[in-house]
């Protein structure tokens, strides 16, 4: 039966075909968003004497950790010295100007040196307050920074090639058939 082994080597070859078409195509290319953790600084060492009160402000996104340090000293003798710190928001900060009660988002009295942290919670304007108001003696000399730490996501390309590990078998089976369908021994049936 010629027509028999005809067909075995045409599977065979054909298997053997897809599985090379597999192993050069089988590949296929998308895209995922990564977390990236980023960091910047908004004040660095920024060097300022407190009278009676000084503001920085700066514009932050939400989900925003943001770190303020801070270095006091009496400018006359370098000695360690306190004041009023506190953090809020455009509304927070209308409320103090306006001598009204204020919801700090941080708020320390006569605090010395400084290492703190918050997550803002919304976009919007967000204002640093030394206040020194409660000292008619000494001005205070003040080392300021502030470093903002957020996530940003960025679009990745990745290369998925898992189909073509099916290639190989494919390769490998059309390989054997295709050879015993060529040294098969051809059938002759009497009639």
């Amino acid at each position: 039966m010629i027509y028999l082994r005809f067909t075995t080597t045409l599977g065979g070859f054909s298997l053997l075909i897809l599985g090379i078409l597999i192993l050069l195509f089988g590949s296929f290319t998308y895209t995922v968003s990564v977390p990236k953790p980023e960091s910047k600084m908004i004040f660095d060492d920024l060097s300022f004497v407190v009278g009676d009160s000084e503001i920085y402000n700066a514009n932050l996104a939400e989900n925003v950790t943001v770190r303020s340090v801070a270095s006091i000293r009496i400018p006359a003798t370098g000695e360690p010295g306190d004041i009023n710190f506190y953090i809020t928001n455009g509304e927070g900060f209308q409320e103090w100007k306006r001598g009204e009660e204020v919801e700090f988002i941080i708020e320390k009295e006569r605090t010395g040196d400084f290492n703190l942290t918050f997550e803002s919670k919304k976009y919007s304007t967000y204002y640093f307050i030394f206040d020194n108001s409660f000292s008619e003696l000494y001005k205070k000399e003040v080392i300021f920074s502030v470093e903002i730490n957020y996530v940003e996501y960025i679009e990745e390309a990745r290369e998925n090639e898992s189909l073509k590990l099916l290639g190989y078998p494919a390769i490998v089976i059309g390989i054997i058939v295709t050879i015993f369908g060529l040294i098969k021994k051809q059938e002759i049936k009497w009639e």
